[in-house]
């Protein structure tokens, strides 16, 4: 871990994007997103190691893996002890790969991600044209397609080099600009490292964009969904926030309980000044069913405007933690208090 913070930190400090891609500078990412993280270790060494003298924004970082162990937790007690500053920098989110969102803006590492997992992470940083540092491990028969299959058999290439050079392939052919380095071998036997610079539309410049609020998916267990929500890693404050939220073992213990989906269709008052807000419905939720965790979002389609002239709309909420009867009770009593609170509404 420390032998590849060593490797990125002095190549994410130039203080302007570089006008062409260049594997040896990410100078346009002040983001940095550990994925299948472990402990965590890797995103902790770059924060210290930012001093910020090169007078860019403060580093941040997002650890990510499916299961956040003990250690983890331990790890981050000790740092923010000493380096409490970190504390709004630096975020676990207890997830599988499939669910991050990334984005030019945000560097992408991988320290000994076994097998698949390095393929997964390259595919998704061609899907989110962001820039990568990755350290292979555990190459494979197992992970081979067929043609890779009948490639070696025919060449002098070892498993490693096949298997890697075909993910460089990858990249360049998705306009990458690729370098292979090899980390000193005191620190690790697996000591191969790809960096991968994306096209020049990359770095730290795709437009801000205020991110949606992951956690209001109401699709359960779906990408998405309430139990595995999104994880954008954009370097912008919308993503952050959404991080923040996601991050930690509360938030994660919290996404494990039961959840259980209910629509409510409305007739909606008159007039654009008299509009719900799904934020609305989840405070009406609050005040009628004290305790019970909620989130509320709109239901797939728009408005609809009924023939006899009245608009409607379909909204959903997901109730977090509770029994089915404890949901359904507070589900009816938000919909025996709409119309008090939107005067002119109705329940369809």
């Amino acid at each position: 871990m420390l032998a590849l913070a060593l490797r990125l930190h002095p190549r994410m400090q130039y203080p302007k994007p570089s006008p062409t891609p260049n594997p040896k500078a990410f100078p346009g990412a002040r983001r940095v997103a550990d994925l299948a993280c472990g402990h965590g270790l890797l995103s902790w060494a770059l924060l210290l190691l930012d001093d910020g003298g090169d007078g860019g924004a403060p580093r941040t970082a997002v650890a990510v893996d499916k299961r956040m162990p003990p250690s983890a937790e331990a790890i981050a007690d000790v740092v923010l002890r000493m380096r409490p500053e970190l504390q709004a920098r630096w975020h676990f989110v207890e997830s599988g790969l499939e669910a991050v969102d990334p984005a030019p803006s945000t560097l992408l590492c991988g320290v000994h991600a076994c097998g698949g997992l390095s393929d997964a992470m390259v595919n998704l940083a061609i899907r989110g044209t962001a820039p990568l540092a990755l350290a292979p491990c555990c190459h494979t028969h197992k992970i081979l397609s067929d043609a890779q299959r009948a490639r070696l058999d025919l060449t002098n290439a070892t498993l490693a080099d096949l298997i890697d050079d075909d993910r460089e392939a990858a990249l360049r052919a998705a306009g990458y600009c690729v370098k292979r380095e090899l980390i000193p071998e005191a620190f690790t036997l697996k000591n191969r490292l790809i960096l991968a610079a994306p096209p020049a539309v990359g770095l730290g410049l795709e437009p801000g964009k205020k991110a949606r609020l992951a956690m209001l998916q109401p699709d359960h267990d779906e990408i998405g969904g309430a139990r595995n929500p999104r994880v954008p890693v954009s370097d912008d404050a919308g993503a952050r926030e959404t991080v923040a939220l996601l991050a930690g073992r509360a938030a994660a213990d919290l996404r494990k309980q039961p959840t259980w989906s209910m629509d409510v269709s409305l007739w909606l008052p008159d007039g654009a000044a008299q509009c719900v807000e799904p934020a609305a419905l989840g405070d009406i939720v609050a005040a009628v069913a004290p305790g019970v965790a909620c989130a509320a979002g709109y239901a797939d389609g728009a408005e609809f405007l009924h023939p006899n002239g009245r608009r409607a709309r379909t909204f959903r909420l997901v109730y977090t933690g509770v029994s089915r009867e404890r949901a359904k009770e507070a589900h009816a009593a938000l919909s025996a208090a709409i119309p008090g609170a939107f005067p002119g509404s109705a329940v369809r």
